[in-house]
């Protein structure tokens, strides 16, 4: 079962629309939706991580730190929860890792800044 913190392969498209690309994605629809629907919303995720630090909507993971250890990322990386796909859940080419739940609080903050939400 897709859960919220997975961390999965899908074809992000360009946006446009002449193509995609394969590359890792963070699952953020709830468990609930994810067992009930058969698409999910998933956060796109790129190893440009130079605005990590300056923008609220992007997260760094960094594998070589605890938290990022089971991400199943080969490098530092940055979440972009300001460029969020639903894709059906038969396109997911394959889960490679997840998240730690110790890093849900930073997820909601960065969601929250993305739909600028309070």
């Amino acid at each position: 079962m897709l859960r919220r913190d997975d961390v999965v392969i899908v074809q992000f498209p360009f946006l446009d629309g002449t193509g995609g690309k394969k590359r890792p994605a963070l699952v953020v629809q709830s468990d609930k939706k994810n067992r009930r629907l058969d698409h999910s919303m998933v956060a796109m995720i790129t190893g440009n991580i130079t605005r990590t630090e300056s923008v609220l909507t992007q997260l760094l993971i960094d594998p070589s730190e605890s938290e990022g250890i089971s991400s199943g990322l080969s490098g530092q990386s940055a979440v972009k929860y300001e460029h969020l796909l639903t894709i059906n859940q038969r396109d997911i080419h394959a889960t490679i890792g997840h998240l730690p739940a110790t890093l849900l609080t930073k997820i909601d903050a960065c969601l929250k800044a993305a739909f600028d939400l309070k």
